[in-house]
């Protein structure tokens, strides 16, 4: 399978600015090319918004999702609720309603996960621990379990709230359902216009069929999709 994140080396300038700001020194330098090493990467995002070229790419998985929504029964997403921010003017049945109609079953909020989550901090709080690093970010996961493994002790042995609300997901709606996890602006945008191109055109003549689809994540990835 295709690494996530991979770098378009064609046009690349040497302007080693990805070199320069990956924390943890996961790209190479070679034949006047700039590339992610993936067994070191922690998917942080830093090289997809540094780089003036845009020749970090982001795995475009639209056909496969798209597969998904008309093959499979149940396609449930969830989504960061932090959305909200970036649309103050829209709420969840906005977005439940837009997703659905591109064929998704339903839409959550990860917030649920979150909360399934915070039961078992206030367990090991209550272990008297003196250190406990969140498992809730996948980077600071990946960062600790390939750099820093001296520090998996005091990593929290819980899911993140994404993996906690998939697996709620799939036990109120069955083991068959598929939970995606804040599906990104980047990718989204793929998926609409190939509904738009493909699906229903508007009935009034002249008129362009329109959706809107809103999306939200946080951090320099969520950045990075959104950009």
């Amino acid at each position: 399978m295709q690494y996530c994140l991979t770098s378009n080396t064609s046009d690349c300038r040497n302007c080693y600015k990805c070199i320069r700001h990956c924390p943890i020194k996961a790209i190479s330098f070679r034949d006047d090319k700039a590339e992610i090493i993936a067994e070191d990467c922690i998917l942080c995002g830093k090289c997809y918004n540094v780089c003036p070229q845009h020749l970090k790419e982001i795995r475009n998985d639209t056909e496969k999702v798209r597969r998904l929504v008309k093959y499979s029964e149940k396609v449930i997403v969830s989504l960061a609720p932090s959305f909200i921010s970036r649309y103050p003017d829209s709420d969840l049945t906005c977005m439940r309603n837009t997703l659905q109609k591109l064929g998704f079953t339903d839409v959550e909020e990860t917030a649920i996960g979150a909360t399934i989550v915070k039961k078992a901090y206030d367990d090991m709080l209550e272990e008297d621990r003196d250190v406990i690093i969140s498992s809730c970010c996948h980077s600071i996961n990946m960062l600790i379990k390939r750099h820093h493994p001296a520090c998996l002790p005091y990593l929290a042995d819980v899911l993140s709230p994404m993996l906690a609300h998939g697996k709620d997901i799939k036990l109120r709606y069955g083991e068959d359902t598929l939970a995606f996890k804040d599906v990104g602006a980047r990718f989204m945008a793929r998926l609409l216009q190939y509904f738009l191109k493909n699906g229903q055109r508007s009935k009034v003549e002249g008129q362009k069929s329109e959706v809107n689809v809103l999306v939200a994540t946080s951090g320099d990835t969520g950045s990075a999709v959104a950009n």
